[in-house]
């Protein structure tokens, strides 16, 4: 296991935003889970292993975020994504395993919080899934790795303690909590030390460095950038919203985003969108619990779909290739269309035909498609102290165009 003292958290090291495996790097933690473990783990995976061939091992065609095993079904605690199993990822926790289903597979953020023997999924911190174990006891025959997992295995008639193998998916990871039985024993970020890309222990100020083989790609934070988790309109007043203007119309246009609404919207509060007049080109998201028990209403075009939502979660909402989900489950299909008299999109309002129709609400990412092509991709930052959604596809920050200023976390 490759780790060293830091004499100092911030002497020769620099933060990164992530660090990438291409398959044979990987961090050895030390630490071996067991029954009361909790692992959140914060990840992106890039590049997907090739479709398994027969006689391949399966050390070939998983990504593998964490894990350690003694052998398939036998003192388990991982997460892998293996290739032969269309859109699935395996979680797998004693001797028992789940399947999570998600055609979402690459260039995703996912977050994944493995809290003993119940493990909830996010995907752009929207919880999309949670899978329960039942209750087991067991001490894991292995440390916990990153990257990879430790396992008991023959291949090609060799029995081994080892690494599972070189992986031909790449994973990027953008964080690592750890925790014994409720003590948090691992707080990992990304860091570059003395040239090289590792994660740094942040509690007990440990350097973990690759235990494999090549290097681990990263990419450093952008001084005076922060990652945000979402951002918070207020909705309060008239004189007290904030919203922002993407300048994609809504003509031929699809999405997905990441909303929460506040405990305090109200009727008639607009989340997303824009229109002319009401139910006249018309695409958005408004809160109307008076006129159905499903109290989101997404208006497209001239028609309107009465949406199952809750206050105060975030869930995902998407509408693609003709189908809208919530959370990944369809609830309509709905063909796109050209509209006849478009208006730009607003985030965080509706523009009711220039006008901003405010609403308190959080949104934790959203995409944009014109025509099948991706145009927007906002995620939240913080910019030398001021929140604002980044544009990935444009490398282009896009600022409140209301009034005082996005809350944030």
């Amino acid at each position: 296991m490759r780790r060293e003292e830091i004499e100092s958290a911030s002497g020769g090291l620099i933060p990164l935003q992530y660090i990438e495996s291409v398959g044979t790097a990987w961090i050895n933690t030390g630490f071996t889970p067991n029954q009361n473990t909790r692992v959140v783990c914060e990840f992106m995976i890039t590049v997907l292993p090739p479709e398994w061939a027969g006689g391949t091992s399966d050390a070939t065609v998983v990504s593998i975020p964490f894990g350690s095993r003694y052998t398939w079904g036998n003192k388990m605690f991982l997460a892998n994504i293996p290739a032969n199993r269309s859109n699935a990822r395996i979680l797998s926790y004693g001797v028992n395993y789940e399947i999570y289903n998600d055609s979402s597979q690459v260039n995703v953020l996912f977050k994944l919080d493995a809290n003993k023997n119940t493990w909830t999924i996010y995907k752009n911190n929207s919880i999309v899934a949670t899978k329960y174990f039942s209750s087991s006891t067991f001490t894991c025959a292995f440390p916990l790795v990153l990257f990879n997992t430790f396992s008991h295995d023959t291949i090609s008639g060799q029995t081994t303690d080892d690494i599972l193998g070189p992986s031909t998916g790449q994973i990027r990871m953008y964080s690592c909590d750890i925790y014994d039985n409720g003590t948090q024993v691992r707080q990992y970020k990304p860091y570059l030390n003395a040239g090289e890309a590792g994660m740094l222990d942040e509690i007990n100020n440990v350097w973990y460095g690759n235990s494999g083989t090549g290097n681990f790609l990263y990419e450093e934070t952008q001084q005076g950038l922060i990652r945000l988790n979402y951002l918070e309109s207020s909705g309060a007043s008239a004189n007290d919203y904030q919203y922002i203007n993407t300048g994609v119309t809504t003509s031929n246009t699809e999405f997905e985003i990441g909303l929460k609404v506040l405990d305090n919207a109200g009727q008639g509060h607009c989340f997303f969108g824009g229109r002319v007049g009401a139910t006249n080109n018309d695409m958005s998201l408004m809160w109307t619990p008076n006129d159905n028990i499903n109290p989101l209403r997404f208006i497209y075009y001239s028609t309107v779909y009465y949406l199952p939502f809750q206050k105060n979660i975030f869930k995902t909402i998407k509408f693609k290739d003709g189908k809208l989900y919530i959370d990944d489950q369809l609830i309509n299909n709905i063909s796109r269309r050209s509209f006849g008299n478009p208006r730009n999109i607003y985030l965080f309002a509706m523009n009711s035909n220039g006008s901003a129709a405010w609403s308190p609400c959080a949104i934790s990412y959203c995409k944009l498609w014109q025509n099948g092509t991706l145009v927007r991709d906002y995620l939240p930052y913080l910019n030398n102290g001021v929140p604002c959604m980044y544009d990935i596809v444009n490398n282009t920050f896009y600022y409140n165009q209301g009034n005082g200023q996005f809350l944030y976390n």
